[in-house]
């Protein structure tokens, strides 16, 4: 949150505020989620200020020092940047809409051609091979837009017009693709991997070679044309359709994102489920007999009355670390044992909860940690107690307690 000084002496003037910056050069002013809405700001030394999150909307920030300054997340919707210094700063996902900049405005060419698209649209234009990852790009019309081998990784491209886009090879990894309309889209080779397509059009689209490993596609449209593989057609099918009493038996699940499914009385056995997410999915009497869980994230999942015979459960996350929520645990049949699965971070998962587990498995390990320093220490201290008790008791008892004289061990002569 902002630094509530740092706002009361903004709102003193520009020139009292560059004097104190002058003053105080080692201070980075926190300006982080700051409602600065409708301020005026023109000529302000800014470098190196945070603002992210922060509402600069219909801000005057023209010929402002903004060099350096960490504007992710920033709305800037309306601001008037123009002559404003934007060199190095950080504009990652900041709102550009309506933005007024120049040819004056000291910006990236990459933030300038994410201004463009926003402001003057991309429809039918050439954008191959541009960079615009991390960007927020929603309800962007790319419409018939050539995008092979653009970079929109970790872009919030929600609701954004795709309508026969070409995006072979694009990177759309961890991409923000919710109720985007990609209506026959060409993504062959395209890396759609942990990406979110949850109500998102995929009538028509060509898939086929696409990653989509860990892809969200809750409530994904698809259609007789789509064109995918049949792996991720039924990844689709079980997510939107359900898997209770299935018979999947055999089948290639592997690093799918299955998270919340009720696989209830489903057929599972051989089944290869590695790597996947399926926190919270319910497989009460499934059969899992032989099947592949290995590294698979069981969070929460239930498995009571669940076949598991054979069940490779190495690596699995069992949700056993997790913090002390009954909810968040996996629940495995009573004759089970559950200490066997641990609960092993899987390398290939997203990384969503694994920082909630390993933070709450520090402070575990510490304690047993400290648990047995502090036996050993005892144990020491006992002995040694025990060792000078001894030497003690020793020093003041008859000769039968001493040690014997060598010369008494030696035999007579006589």
């Amino acid at each position: 949150m902002a630094n509530e000084e740092h706002i009361a002496l903004l709102k003193q003037g520009a020139a009292s505020w560059n004097q104190w910056r002058k003053n105080n050069p080692a201070i980075i002013p926190d300006l982080s989620r700051a409602n600065l809405h409708n301020t005026d700001l023109s000529f302000f030394d800014l470098h190196l200020v945070n603002f992210s999150q922060a509402n600069l909307s219909n801000t005057y920030l023209n010929q402002a020092n903004l060099s350096k300054a960490n504007l992710q997340g920033t709305n800037l919707l309306g601001a008037n940047l123009r002559g404003a210094n934007l060199q190095n700063a950080n504009l990652n996902y900041a709102i550009l809409r309506q933005t007024q900049i120049d040819s004056s405005t000291a910006v990236s060419s990459k933030a300038r051609l994410v201004w463009e698209i926003v402001n003057q649209d991309a429809a039918s234009k050439n954008l191959s091979g541009a960079d615009l990852s991390q960007t927020n790009l929603f309800r962007v019309d790319f419409s018939n837009t050539d995008l092979s081998n653009v970079n929109l990784k970790e872009s919030n491209l929600s609701g954004a017009n795709f309508n026969n886009a070409y995006l072979p090879k694009a990177n759309l990894e961890r991409a923000n693709l919710a109720r985007a309309d990609l209506s026959n889209a060409y993504l062959s080779h395209a890396n759609l991997r942990q990406a979110i397509l949850s109500e998102t059009s995929l009538n028509g689209a060509y898939l086929r070679d696409a990653d989509l490993q860990f892809v969200n596609l809750q409530n994904a449209q698809i259609n007789r044309k789509t064109i995918i593989e049949s792996k991720w057609f039924l990844v689709w099918e079980i997510v939107n359709r359900g898997a209770v009493k299935k018979n999947l038996s055999s089948s290639d699940l592997s690093n799918t994102n299955l998270r919340g499914v009720n696989f209830a009385e489903a057929d599972l056995s051989n089944t290869n489920l590695s790597n996947s997410d399926l926190r919270g999915c319910c497989f009460w009497r499934a059969n899992l007999s032989r099947a592949n869980l290995r590294g698979a994230n069981l969070c929460g999942a239930d498995l009571r009355e669940a076949n598991l015979d054979k069940t490779n459960l190495q690596a699995a996350m069992s949700g056993a670390a997790a913090p002390a929520k009954r909810d968040r645990h996996t629940q495995f049949p009573s004759n089970f044992d559950a200490a066997k699965v641990g609960a092993v971070r899987a390398h290939n998962l997203p990384r969503v909860d694994e920082q909630v587990i390993e933070a709450h498995n520090q402070p575990e390990q510490k304690k047993k940690s400290f648990n047995w320093l502090l036996i050993i220490g005892i144990t020491v201290l006992v002995a040694l107690g025990g060792y000078l008790l001894w030497r003690w008791h020793s020093s003041r008892t008859n000769s039968f307690f001493r040690r014997p004289n060598l010369e008494q061990l030696i035999p007579s002569t006589n």
